[in-house]
């Protein structure tokens, strides 16, 4: 018989929601007090509220999850239906949209991974203590904050594994490791050659860099970018693959042009850019390269054909030399993978199963005859674990499961798509 999360006593929504106001600091003294009191009551509390305060950005995660169900009365009632809670329940006796608060508030914590803690609740109920479903076996963990970065002679550093302070010399540039995030520095005296190096994450890593420029470039999954280890001329240029979030110093003297590959490193596109924040995605399983600007201008050329200025809130889509704008677009969306979520916004399960499929590595196999066009909409933190994504998705009417016996080969697992409705 398959198990549903249990009943969670109405005390379990309100810990849940004076956590959130803690962390966006809008706790008052009084009340944080009483979360203390609460906490040392039994080792049960002390159990749930660290499972609270476990997880990476709770808080962005928290908010994330309270816009997405507080989108439409269905999202409610699904999250509502997914914690075992009547929806009439959340109209009395306290104000509707204090009570929803908590119910969202729980809803989004036992999504984004605090499976597993046992919740007691004779204090509330007189109940025997209940368990959320435990995680699977053959569970996938979410991705890691990793990267390989090979410098101009062909030495590899793994930057997972690599501690804080000077990693290596490139020319009279040093390359540093700065609270957690790697960081080309010039000594002050100029190099007569270019030192290339690349800094490039395989599918479940993600990872951070601030250039000799003082530019900043986040890579997601099964990314990778050529750069100079010093900036020599009158240009900028650095080349990508993969999806990159950049924002860019700017320096009228010498504008930054980005150059995007293909996975056999053929240039598709050439982005020149000024002052600028914007996100490229331009993976070769996707059927077109993205570029969205945040703030500032670029100039984008496709193919070296078609050249088209974007302004702040616009979206192109190229695929050769054909190219398309859509002005406005959500950039949240384009961003939410740097900012620790998935952002489906009638996301079709195909594309999703891609961005699943490179955050985990794993293989997504479809079962016959299941319609990977259905599109789901929603927002899922990416530092949860597979099996715990499994669960959110059921709320979408997408099953899946993870296949058990051994992986493929270089995969971390198998991901099986039953049906999507």
């Amino acid at each position: 018989m398959k198990e549903t999360l249990p009943h969670l006593p109405e005390e379990l929504f309100q810990v849940s929601e004076w956590i959130l106001r803690d962390r966006m600091q809008q706790l008052s003294p009084e009340t944080a007090a009483a979360l203390r009191e609460w906490t040392s009551r039994s080792p049960a509390n002390e159990q749930f509220v660290a499972g609270l305060l476990s997880g990476r950005n709770l808080q962005s995660e928290m908010k994330a999850y309270l816009e997405a169900v507080n989108e439409t009365e269905l999202a409610k009632q699904r999250v509502l239906a997914a914690c075992s809670i009547p929806y009439e329940q959340t109209l009395l006796p306290l104000n509707r949209r204090r009570r929803w608060l908590w119910a969202a508030a729980a809803a989004a914590i036992i999504l984004a991974g605090i499976a597993g803690y046992k919740i007691i609740s004779e204090q509330v109920t007189g109940s025997k203590s209940t368990t959320i479903p435990a995680t699977a076996a053959n569970d996938v963990p979410p991705g890691t904050y990793g990267a390989r970065l090979t410098l101009a002679d062909g030495t590899g550093i793994d930057l997972g594994s690599a501690t804080a302070g000077k990693l290596a010399s490139q020319g009279n540039t040093n390359v540093l490791m700065q609270e957690g995030r790697l960081r080309y520095e010039s000594s002050g005296l100029p190099d007569k050659g270019a030192y290339y190096n690349m800094l490039s994450t395989g599918n479940g890593q993600e990872y951070a860099i601030t250039l000799a420029d003082k530019s900043r470039v986040w890579l997601n999954a099964g990314s990778s970018i050529r750069f100079p280890a010093a900036f020599i001329g009158d240009v900028r240029k650095v080349t990508i693959s993969g999806e990159a979030f950049f924002e860019i110093y700017a320096d009228p003297s010498r504008p930054f042009v980005v150059h995007v590959t293909d996975e056999q490193g053929k240039q598709t596109g050439r982005i020149a850019v000024t002052g600028t924040a914007f996100n490229i995605m331009a993976y070769g399983d996707e059927a077109a390269a993205r570029l969205t600007l945040l703030s500032g201008k670029v100039t984008l050329e496709a193919a070296g054909k078609t050249t088209r200025q974007l302004t702040p809130g616009e979206q192109a889509l190229w695929n050769g030399a054909d190219m398309q704008v859509i002005p406005q677009v959500n950039s949240e969306q384009a961003i939410a993978w740097k900012n620790g979520l998935f952002y489906l916004h009638s996301t079709s399960v195909q594309e999703f199963m891609r961005q699943v499929a490179r955050w985990y590595n794993v293989e997504v196999v479809y079962a016959p005859g299941v319609d990977d066009t259905q599109r789901i909409s929603g927002k899922v933190p990416r530092n949860i674990s597979l099996a715990h994504l499994i669960e959110a998705l059921q709320l979408t009417d997408v099953h899946c499961h993870i296949a058990p016996g051994a992986a493929p080969p270089g995969k971390a697992a198998r991901l099986i798509i039953e049906s999507a409705r």
